[in-house]
């Protein structure tokens, strides 16, 4: 199983997405995973230290087998992983709304509940499950109150993990569940009409919130990933106990970066369960590279279920650009290449022949991978929100830029520059709502204003505001030019650093 795997990940690796440096290939799914997970901010890597010293303490208090304890625990795994990920891109989404709005902050609170009830409760369980095992107890956590009163017990001792524990406010989830939040114009009130339970919260100090539990949970499964790995707990040892029974492992083993495997299980044709349905969603690639895509992950589908009676396996991959792709393949055709009785070659001709694999167009449909640029971070300034905003003709990017303070005009000018240049080489993906620029070719167009505090709502571009510095404008050509704020109305001094680089700062900084 390993073998097959790793050497057809490792021909999609190096021919389609280069996520990762060959010799890592054997970790492909782990390396992937805490690749997706990876947040760049030093308070990630605080978490990350902070589970690790508590996974370690757990692990020290076994005489033996904390391996298998471990491998025992983490049956939920993939469902929390594919949760995340959903709960990551719905609030991608909710930060793109208006600030203050109340549709904003309706998915803020949905997004910090269904962090709070079901991810960290999971979490919670897989850490009950292996501290119960050193006294061969076993604890159940049934809600959410029991998950948090148990992490910031006392009486762990040194496995407490308050620090997780703590930003969970369990009354947050009840007052939703029960219809008791009121969306104020700056803020919630929980339990409006019960008077002796009612308390508020801003909305900017929810949102943090909600941010900070996110990354906290992130650099837990972060942790626990490499906890597993160093415990020697291989993919094969993963697909043996829980792939045959459990659909998310086989979804979570067989998604690549950036295509992610959807559907995996069994399904009924004339009446009997015996073809198994793989279905993928994923980046534009050519009619080759699909196929290819498919018949590998076909042998990979088979192998994992290992079901005697599957008789063929169904494949289906969407992606922006092109209608569905789809076909089917027998199990008579797989079990010869398996056996060592044929080549890859014959099961690709094979599928090849019953697949329907359309070409790339303008037709926007099937459904887009979703890209999150992640924060760039210095000593000196924060990159963050960045976002695509490219048209048909021109690659362009935006972001809002937080200084730790600006010493200077000067020292404003050069990072600014700097910013600029690092924006300039991110990728960016295809659209599946409109026709864009995209590739790894540089921007045409970089666009972002920078702040002094992120901390600070007030994003006002005038001289007035304190907490703005100035509002930055590249362009590789006078064609892609766009409008920007007018310096004079709004009292800003403008800059020509280059000829193609527009600043127009704040007065008081001039």
């Amino acid at each position: 199983m390993a073998n097959n795997l790793n050497e057809f990940f490792e021909v999609w690796n190096t021919n389609v997405e280069k996520a990762i440096e060959l010799e890592q290939i054997d970790d492909y799914q782990f390396l992937i995973t805490t690749k997706k997970l990876k947040v760049g901010k030093p308070s990630f890597d605080d978490f990350v230290k902070y589970a690790n010293s508590k996974l370690d303490c757990i692990e020290s208090r076994y005489e033996k087998d904390f391996s298998i304890s471990l491998l025992n625990a983490i049956e939920s795994l993939p469902k929390i992983l594919q949760n995340i990920e959903r709960q990551e891109k719905k609030l991608v989404n909710a930060q793109k709304k208006s600030l203050l709005s109340f549709e904003r902050e309706q998915e803020f609170l949905n997004i910090y509940v269904e962090l709070a009830q079901s991810i960290f409760l999971e979490c919670a369980r897989i850490l009950a499950k292996l501290i119960g095992q050193i006294d061969n107890k076993t604890v159940k956590l049934h809600n959410l109150n029991n998950g948090i009163e148990y992490l910031g017990s006392k009486k762990l001792g040194d496995m407490e993990m308050s620090k997780f524990a703590d930003l969970v406010n369990v009354e947050i989830r009840n007052a939703r569940d029960h219809d008791e939040v009121n969306i104020m114009h700056d803020r919630y009130k929980f339990f409006e009409d019960e008077t002796q339970k009612t308390f508020y919260i801003s909305f900017y100090t929810f949102e943090e919130s909600t941010l900070t539990l996110m990354l906290a949970l992130k650099a837990f499964l972060t942790s626990l990933i490499n906890t597993i790995k160093n415990n020697n707990i291989t993919i094969p040892l993963l697909i043996n106990k829980y792939a045959q029974a459990n659909s998310s492992w086989g979804k979570w083993i067989l998604s690549t970066t950036l295509v992610e495997c959807t559907k995996f299980e069994i399904t009924k044709t004339n009446g009997l369960d015996n073809q198994l349905t793989i279905e993928f969603q994923g980046i534009d690639s050519s009619i080759e590279q699909r196929t290819w895509f498919l018949t590998a992950m076909a042998v990979c589908g088979y192998e994992i279920i290992e079901n005697t009676n599957v008789e063929s396996v169904f494949l289906v991959y969407s992606n922006p650009h092109s209608l569905n792709s789809f076909g089917a393949i027998d199990a008579s055709v797989i079990k010869p290449y398996l056996n060592g009785e044929s080549s890859f070659t014959d099961v690709y001709c094979a599928f090849q022949k019953e697949a329907v694999i359309f070409e790339l167009n303008d037709d926007n449909t099937g459904i887009s991978t979703t890209i999150t640029f992640h924060d760039i971070n210095t000593n000196e300034y924060t990159v963050s929100d960045i976002s695509d905003i490219s048209v048909e003709k021109a690659k362009r990017f935006k972001a809002n830029v937080f200084f730790s303070e600006p010493n200077n005009k000067e020292n404003i000018f050069s990072k600014s520059l700097e910013i600029i240049e690092k924006l300039k080489k991110l990728q960016n993906f295809p659209n599946p709502k409109t026709k864009i620029k995209n590739g790894t070719l540089s921007a045409d167009v970089v666009y972002f204003n920078i702040y002094l505090q992120m901390n600070n709502t007030n994003r006002m571009i005038n001289s007035t505001n304190d907490n703005f510095v100035a509002n930055v404008l590249y362009f590789s050509k006078n064609k892609y030019k766009i409008l920007t704020p007018n310096a004079e109305v709004l009292g800003l001094k403008s800059y020509q650093l280059k000829q193609n680089v527009q600043i127009k700062l704040n007065s008081r900084w001039d």
